[in-house]
């Protein structure tokens, strides 16, 4: 048995992989073993694993699905053998006598010779003179003993959020706290607020023994650094676990001021600070999080001092969309009252004087240049922390933090000039087209600006009656790669037939006339299948949505699974965890592309529907389930230009069959192909109910006979059991299930559905932004009724 276990959870970590490994076998103290836990990764960091495996015996290497660094640590902890647990991220370093250093302290023991539970060491960080102050403050830890668990472990000492501890590894199981798995940002604070009160003696030491890279390119933090909403809602997430195992175990009764306090401090200010479209919804969740842990008699007594009371009362006085019932100037006075209280007048000049060295540093080329965002050297303002103005950032200054990623309008664009044919295309872009007019020019010149210019694009015309072919004609002139085939009217799923018939390219993608992509998007594609030889049929990518296209209210958002898609590796099968996001959801065939000897040699071709008739939904399950290697790249390239409310709206009034015909059209694939993986099924009958529910927001069932029998044709090739036993499925759904169907409804609990919608409505915030889940939620309320045919 070792002395020490150290937990090393590895995710696309190939660039620093080797330092870390490094600094750990070159340790002075040698008893230890290395738990380094593959989450899923698809760069290289699986075979540079392997290398240091087989050099270094005491390097132990698992794989597992993807599932983040939570998962990752809970695994290593579990086949942890060494006295004492560590963690390390792969992307840090050890000091290279760390270990020395914590086993003399572990042998010193307690004072009266018993063992310690944890030692929590301090830490430094990479590049030095980098860090901002949060980060500074808590590389200080003091030499401190606990004996037992008090508060200031957690409220007073630099004991958290950081993982820069060493447990003993029977003190760890016997208090039975693990991870939450949930949780990718925010995991150490909820991992140390459960095992502090839990666990006997800590000794704290001032020695810094471990190395910390500070958030860069790759890293989890790095993707929060620069996105308020995102980062507050992530720890909020943190938060709820936290409040929830403290009200479980009791600790709420002990020491409820305390972590109160704590999460005003952390988390509540800088919420109150936000805007309100970003604020109101976060604020909403505190209230339901404080709710479900504390009656409001008993957080209005907690022992608070009256500033911090005071931002209490404001979010408990607000509404259930989290509407403040004070003005935004109160607000503001209110939250400079608690700064001054919590960190003394003196903070907010430190602050201020930081902020604008911080900005003087960064800009001094442009400064000395005399340079500006619009060339007359104005003066920029940033905001400090209590909510006033001091030098820096200008209001008007355009965010570049996210440049690469804006939306491009391609309208005003000349088509370029291609006067080479492609012999042997690498992709073969198929765009059916159908009075199209306004769109594509946008559509045509996004393709033909393609970084991977080995291309053919086929524009199949439809039949169209508008200016299409006039446009089309225009195009094809300049870029020999454009192929133009004019058919009769026969519908979406025919003009891609005749598309992928006139194919000739390695991969086949299809674009709709009134999209666009990004520039880099077949490039990046190819390449990245390259990356797993010539086995894969399918790459497959998530989207951009256009919400409320060509309105002044348009925005582009996340589709709802980016980030989703976790598979255990890759190229992985659709029946295989952690990928059936991609049948769930909107069919979005088109943000993906398609070997074309795979589609050739499984005989796949469209439904030919008259009309859109939805022929992408059997398109999407004939080819996901046929597909032997699928790659996921979670990068989204297309612009999809979603329908309006009102369009949609339309749709489910006047069309509403297209849809369960097309859920029909997906079973017979699912039957014909003879898959019966649950998980698969369970897609299926959630897209099923979604159908039905966007039918039931403008038909009654009990007064139209036809609508009924169409719905109950659906239920009837459902499986009790699952539908039942489905926790995404509102119960209020399966009562009409049951009612429909004609068969018994069980007793089922409603708290997996809310957990469920609760982890859904977190997740969205996280994707599409406060504004874009509360416009979400308003129209879920409103039709929810509805929606279960009430």
């Amino acid at each position: 048995m070792a002395r020490f276990s150290i937990i090393v959870p590895v995710y696309n970590s190939a660039v620093y992989l080797n330092e870390c490994l490094d600094s750990v076998c070159g340790q002075t103290f040698g008893d230890f073993e290395v738990i380094c836990v593959n989450d899923g990764s698809v760069d290289n960091s699986r075979d540079l694993l392997t290398a240091w495996s087989m050099k270094d015996e005491r390097i132990h290497v698992i794989d597992k699905v993807n599932g983040g660094p939570s998962s990752a640590r809970n695994d290593g902890i579990r086949l942890a053998q060494g006295d004492y647990i560590c963690f390390l991220d792969a992307d840090d370093k050890l000091e290279p006598y760390a270990l020395e250093r914590l086993a003399s302290v572990i042998d010193e023991g307690t004072p009266d010779k018993n063992a310690l539970d944890a030692v929590v060491f301090g830490w430094s960080y990479m590049p030095a003179g980098k860090a901002d102050r949060y980060v500074r403050e808590h590389v200080r830890v003091r030499d401190a003993f606990y004996p037992a668990f008090v508060p200031e472990l957690l409220f007073k000492e630099m004991s958290n959020p950081y993982l820069r501890l060493a447990v003993r590894r029977e003190a760890l199981r016997a208090s039975g706290v693990l991870f939450d798995e949930s949780l990718f940002v925010g995991e150490d604070a909820q991992f140390l607020f459960a095992l502090y009160p839990r666990i006997g003696a800590v000794k704290l030491i001032s020695d810094k023994l471990y190395r910390y890279l500070l958030p860069h390119k790759g890293s989890i933090m790095a993707e929060y650094k620069y996105d308020v909403a995102n980062l507050c809602i992530s720890d909020l997430n943190a938060a709820i676990s936290i409040f929830a195992d403290w009200k479980s175990a009791g600790f709420l009764d002990a020491y409820g001021a305390q972590l109160m306090k704590w999460f005003v401090r952390g988390q509540l200010y800088t919420i109150l600070r936000q805007s309100a479209d970003i604020r109101e919804p976060l604020t909403a969740l505190v209230r339901q999080m404080w709710q479900a842990n504390f009656t409001n008699d008993e957080l209005l007594s907690l022992d608070l001092d009256e500033p911090t009371a005071q931002l209490v009362r404001i979010v408990l006085d607000s509404d259930d969309e989290g509407r403040l019932a004070i003005d935004e100037r109160v607000l503001a006075r209110e939250l400079l009252k608690w700064r001054i209280a919590e960190y003394g007048i003196a903070d907010l000049a430190v602050t201020a004087a930081e902020r604008t060295v911080t900005y003087l540093l960064e800009n001094r080329e442009m400064l000395l240049k005399g340079a500006s965002a619009d060339g007359a050297g104005s003066v920029q303002k940033l905001t400090a922390t209590d909510g006033s103005q001091v030098q820096g950032e200008a209001d008007d200054e355009p965010n570049t933090a996210d440049d690469d990623q804006a939306p491009v309008d391609e309208t005003c664009i000349e088509p370029i000039a291609f006067p080479h044919p492609i012999e042997n295309p690498i992709v073969s872009v198929v765009v059916p087209i159908y009075n199209v007019a306004k769109y594509l020019d946008q559509a045509l010149n996004s393709i033909q600006r393609q970084e991977l210019q080995d291309i053919e694009i086929i524009c199949v015309n439809d039949g169209s009656t508008d200016e299409s072919p006039a446009i089309l004609r225009t195009h094809a002139e300049h870029d020999v790669r454009i192929r133009v085939i004019d058919k009769p009217n026969g519908g979406y799923g025919s003009a891609c037939n005749r598309g992928l018939e006139e194919a000739r390219g390695t991969w086949i993608a299809i674009v709709e006339p009134d999209d666009w992509i990004d520039s880099h998007m077949y490039q990046a594609m190819t390449d990245f299948a390259a990356t797993f030889g010539e086995s894969v049929d399918i790459v497959k990518t998530p989207y951009w949505r256009i919400w409320m296209p060509d309105t002044e209210n348009e925005r582009r958002v996340n589709c709802s699974y980016r980030g989703r898609i976790k598979p255990a590796s890759q190229p992985f099968k659709l029946a295989d965890p952690g990928v059936t996001h991609l049948i769930i959801h909107h069919p979005s065939i088109w943000s993906a592309i398609y070997r074309r000897s795979f589609l050739e040699s499984k005989g796949i071709k469209f439904m030919e529907i008259p009309g859109a008739g939805w022929a992408d939904n059997p398109f999407l399950v004939e080819t996901l389930c046929q597909a032997e290697s699928i790659v996921y790249l979670d990068e989204p390239f297309y612009h999809y230009r979603e329908e309006t409310p009102e369009k949609t709206a339309a749709v489910a009034l006047k069309g509403w069959r297209v849809s369960l015909e097309r859920w029909h059209d997906m079973f017979d694939v699912y039957e014909r192909l003879g898959v019966t993986d649950e998980n698969i099924r369970r897609a299926h009958i959630r897209r099923g109910f979604t159908y039905i529910g966007a039918i039931l927001e403008h038909h009654d069932l009990n007064v139209e006979p036809d609508v009924r029998e169409q719905v109950k044709a659906v239920f009837d090739r459902m499986d009790d059991a699952l539908v039942f036993s489905e926790s995404n499925i509102s119960p209020g759904s399966k009562q009409l299930y049951a009612r429909v169907k004609g068969v018994k409804m069980p007793q089922v609990s409603a708290l997996p559905y809310v957990a469920q919608i609760v982890k859904g409505g977190l997740y969205n915030v996280t994707n599409t932004g406060p504004a874009m889940t509360l416009d979400t939620l308003k129209g879920f309320v409103g039709s929810h009724a509805k929606r279960e045919g009430k």
